[in-house]
């Protein structure tokens, strides 16, 4: 199969000589090729096979190199970059160095912004819109519509497209959007709503629910119609004819839309690229703003990713002819959703709400076992801590699981409705950290320096099976809130941990594993050297600690995963032994850690006349661009190579 033919959609006469045939044709090619690029590697695969069309009919239609493009969600844009002449780059997608799994302007002038969040596209768009048409407005007046459709108004210079999908309408920035429009004047943009239904997993939310259901009734009322007038026109059917009709308010999202100022057109099929192209273009004419409800089917093309398009939303590697997968199991993912069902069983206050992250977050088999106790609030993190704050002052036992960048959009919620009211609600935050190709969009960084500044509340970084084990024994039992946090990476057990770094440097490393302590793993009298290891940086003190035992360079080593409240019961001790204490924390700018271990540094050193030096070995103050966590971790400098290196300038 020759896919190099692909690389000529990126000539825009070439592509504007296409017919429809042609089209459907290279609509064919592009779904073989990206399953056979996404099969290698762990990629946005069955949202991508659903927008194909799409984006054919977009560059049929709209100018790339002059139109302005928002996308919400970005992850669907795979034919874009195609189209957008990255077609010889497009095999390194999501590869350290390559592509971006997202839009990205520093990887092309097409890309205006680097987005991957659902809630973005549309106020994107409204900036856009606001700054180049502010003499445009889109107020569409009730009676006087059709009038206005008549003008031969001065249409703007640039159109402003934004393609929403999976799931965007859930999200609260994006009912803003709308509110905003309905309200001020704004230049016109066209909405592409491309409903499959879903959002990362199967939407829930009422809104997501009437669209799809708005859409069969549309269908219904239209062939019925149909039917009764070539019936014949008795009174009863006439009356039937009126009814549906004015019944249509009730049963089509034509007035939702339109009672925000929108223009409401479709619901149409997203795998017809004629009729893509005929609704696109008269989008592109109409002077007001104007939602086109496109209706998609999530890994269309694909048997396996239509059957089971959560799992390969964000698929692994997988047999691209019989859509087989390999599944890592023992990832801290995974032993989150064993430990929930575990303890559900044996507390039935115990619920699970998720913020349409079902999948990711471990949550399966957790629905299964207690539907009744699963939450899904669809893409809308703040509502979800909200309501775990009000489970938990009815006595319930809430758990919030969510992904550590996302639970930033619910920060005052966090702050607000749990911390200051002191609700026991447990946060299991998945994928902290440097979460890997899925890159500076999803790093989960920035809330663990947040929740490092709350008072009163129970945190772990937890590095270990053990950590997350004992942070679960506070579920039901803390009666302040309770944040674990751990990495998108495979979960070991300390002890067997233990077992290989005694293999590695020939000595029975003899440690006995405390849950709330700071763990010491290796002491050497002579040595006035300590490196405290924080939650998930621990391999790379591991494999520093192998690197010097085996030269003869030794350093005292600890553990520790949990943060707060901080234990500093051997603090003292650890101070008064050694001189220079590096702690090392895959935390940006700063380390909670490491600061209080100064602050009691500094007290200990006046009382004593003692010297004591504390160094943070933390993330550089950088935005973080995308590949595996050991190459990222290489890049920036936070490896066990820079480890080595500052043990042995301290050594000197």
């Amino acid at each position: 199969m020759n896919y190099d033919e692909l690389k000529k959609l990126s000539d825009k006469k070439f592509f504007d000589s296409l017919s429809i045939e042609d089209l459907n044709n290279y609509a064919e090619l592009l779904r073989k090729y990206i399953v056979k690029i996404c099969s290698k590697k762990s990629t946005h695969l069955a949202s991508n096979l659903g927008t194909v069309e799409i984006f054919l009919a977009l560059n049929k239609v709209f100018d790339f190199t002059n139109d302005l493009f928002t996308f919400d969600v970005g992850h669907q844009i795979y034919t874009y970059k195609i189209l957008t002449g990255r077609f010889d780059r497009f095999p390194t997608i999501r590869e350290f160095n390559g592509l971006s799994g997202f839009p990205d302007p520093e990887e092309s002038d097409f890309d205006l912004f680097k987005v991957g969040h659902v809630g973005c596209g549309l106020p994107l768009a409204l900036g856009l819109s606001a700054g180049l048409n502010k003499e445009e407005s889109n107020k569409v007046e009730d009676k006087n519509i059709e009038k206005d459709e008549s003008k031969n108004k001065k249409k703007p210079e640039k159109q402003i497209v934004t393609l929403l999908g999976d799931g965007a309408l859930t999200n609260g920035p994006m009912l803003e959007a709308l509110n905003y429009i309905a309200n001020r004047k704004n230049g016109k943009i066209i909405i592409i709503l491309n409903d499959n239904g879903m959002s990362i997993s199967r939407t829930v939310p009422s809104i997501t629910k009437k669209l799809s259901l708005f859409a069969t009734k549309l269908n219904i009322r239209g062939s019925l119609e149909q039917k009764l007038k070539k019936k014949g026109h008795s009174v009863i059917i006439e009356s039937l004819v009126k009814f549906f009709r004015s019944m249509k308010n009730f049963i089509l999202p034509k007035q939702i839309f339109e009672d925000f100022g929108i223009r409401y057109v479709g619901p149409i099929d997203g795998h017809n690229i004629k009729e893509l192209i005929e609704y696109f273009s008269f989008a592109k004419n109409f002077p007001h703003t104007i939602l086109i409800h496109v209706k998609t089917i999530k890994g269309k093309g694909f048997k396996p990713a239509e059957e089971n398009p959560e799992l390969f939303h964000s698929a692994p590697p997988f047999n691209p002819l019989t859509g087989e997968v390999k599944l890592s199991t023992n990832t801290f993912t995974n032993l989150f959703g064993r430990i929930i069902v575990e303890k559900a069983r044996e507390n039935k206050d115990i619920y699970a709400i998720t913020a349409a992250m079902k999948n990711g977050c471990g949550l399966d088999s957790f629905e299964k076992e207690y539907p009744d106790r699963f939450i899904d609030v669809g893409i809308a993190e703040s509502l979800a801590v909200s309501m775990a704050a009000g489970l938990a002052k009815i006595g319930k036992k809430p758990v919030v699981c969510i992904y550590s960048i996302f639970l930033l959009r619910a920060a005052s919620q966090v702050y607000h409705d749990v911390v200051l009211n002191h609700l026991p609600v447990f946060f299991a935050i998945d994928r902290s950290g440097l979460v890997g190709i899925d890159g500076p969009t999803h790093h989960g960084l920035y809330i663990y320096p947040f929740l490092c500044g709350l008072p009163d509340i129970n945190l772990f970084n937890c590095g270990f099976i053990e950590d997350v084990e004992s942070a679960f024994s506070l579920l039901g039992n803390a009666k302040l809130p309770v944040f674990i946090q751990y990495p998108k990476d495979v979960a070991n057990s300390f002890y067997d941990e233990i077992k290989k770094m005694s293999y590695e440097i020939g000595d029975d490393l003899k440690v006995e594993y405390k849950p709330f302590d700071i763990n010491k793993i290796y002491g050497h009298n002579e040595s006035k050297i300590a490196v405290i290891s924080v939650g998930s940086s621990f391999s790379i003190c591991k494999n520093a600690f192998i690197k010097l035992f085996k030269e003869k360079i030794y350093f005292n080593f600890y553990y520790i995963s949990q943060v707060k409240p901080f234990n500093d019961s051997n603090v003292n001790e650890i101070l008064s032994n050694n001189q220079k204490i590096i702690v090392v924390d895959e935390s940006p700018s700063s380390s909670y850690i490491y600061q209080r271990f100064n602050e009691i540094s500094s007290k200990v050193k006046m009382e004593n006349n003692l010297k004591i030096n504390i160094l943070p070995f933390i993330l550089p103050d950088i935005l973080i661009t995308h590949g595996t966590r050991e190459q990222l971790f290489d890049l920036i400098g936070f490896s066990s190579k820079e480890l080595v290196n500052l043990i042995k300038r301290l050594e000197k």
